[in-house]
């Protein structure tokens, strides 16, 4: 039932991110209790990468540098001082198994969590993933600070995983709707709790005579009318 990281069980609970084994029953932090009370709405943010442990001098001609089939990066700053938060939000293919460097500083790479955790609440309301223990909100969960292998599982925690696992579940049921056009079965699902909700899937009911192909292409044609355009891989 141990999972590592929030995103192998799909949501994020600040309490459970906020002990280093994900078992602890009693918040630990008054930051915990904010994140519980606050409301979080997900921005439209269409980046998929979270880059942290981004040094002071770095700025975003470094980052085009290092990340050079990066589509967007979003350098995040003070509003006041335009000064680097040391973070920023990257769109595009990036090599996840390579080790990226900032005059010999390590940059940290993660998913966005609000596209990917269902409850996720960030570290402005007492959320968030990492940290230092300095600061007074160290959470873990995040690939950075993993969750250690707990020594012993009781079955009140045990319980706890799998009311948040239900609650995720419920959360995320999906609204179904289809339609038929020509050969093609249209699928769109809204899915409650991610920030894109909204997903289409094709069916191409191929013939006696055709091959898969064949299916494929129809299915390129349709997106082409309807407008979807096809997402390039690099």
């Amino acid at each position: 039932m141990y999972r590592p990281t929030c995103f192998q069980w799909g949501f994020y609970d600040p309490q459970m991110s906020g002990s280093i084994d994900g078992t602890d029953l009693e918040p630990h932090d008054r930051a915990i209790n904010r994140a519980y009370q606050s409301k979080y709405k997900c921005s439209h943010n269409s980046s998929s990468l979270f880059i942290g442990n981004i040094p002071p001098l770095c700025n975003e001609n470094d980052l085009a540098q290092i990340f050079p089939n990066a589509i967007r990066i979003n350098l995040i700053r003070d509003i006041v001082t335009c000064e680097s938060k040391g973070y920023a939000f990257l769109d595009g293919h990036i090599d996840r198994n390579k080790i990226y460097k900032f005059n010999e500083h390590i940059l940290f790479i993660e998913d966005v969590a609000s596209k990917k955790l269902f409850g996720w609440k960030p570290r402005r309301c007492g959320g968030g993933l990492g940290g230092k223990k300095q600061s007074g909100q160290l959470r873990f969960g995040g690939s950075q600070r993993p969750f250690k292998k707990p020594f012993h599982i009781n079955e009140q925690v045990k319980q706890r995983w799998k009311y948040l696992e239900k609650q995720k579940d419920q959360y995320k049921k999906n609204l179904r709707s289809s339609s038929c056009h020509g050969q093609t079965r249209i699928h769109i699902d809204q899915v409650k709790g991610f920030e894109s909700s909204i997903f289409i899937e094709l069916e191409v009911i191929l013939q006696d005579n055709q091959t898969s192909e064949q299916g494929q292409l129809i299915a390129k044609d349709l997106c082409q009318r309807i407008g979807i355009q096809e997402k390039k891989s690099y």
